[in-house]
């Protein structure tokens, strides 16, 4: 008997249980974001008398909450404070990477 083959089907097995491990897990990370994404897309009433129905078992979709949440957040003054934020750190984080990098440069030649 081959020793790679032996080797190899216990390989295929390991990663076949890795695999169905880890399909698992993500299917159990990604519930509570499905769940929520299928409710933003329902009626309350429809929330509150089956959160686990899928979309196809209710009656109608409704892209209300959206408006509503985007409404009440004042959801362009705060993607207004995310962006400079993140350009902000963006320009510092090049800017000083791009002289550290000089430096160390100059210092190993």
């Amino acid at each position: 008997m081959n020793q790679t083959s032996i080797g190899g089907t216990k390989k295929k097995v390991a990663d076949a249980l890795a695999m169905t491990g880890l399909i698992i897990i993500f299917i159990a990370y990604m519930f509570p974001f499905i769940m929520v994404v299928i409710n933003s897309l329902k009626q309350k009433r429809d929330i509150i008398k089956s959160p686990f129905s899928w979309l196809f078992t209710i009656k109608g979709l409704s892209f209300d909450n959206f408006v509503k949440a985007f409404n009440q957040m004042n959801f362009l003054n705060a993607f207004k404070n995310s962006l400079i934020v993140t350009a902000s750190a963006t320009i510092l984080v090049t800017l000083l990477a791009a002289m550290l990098a000089y430096y160390y440069f100059k210092k190993t030649i």
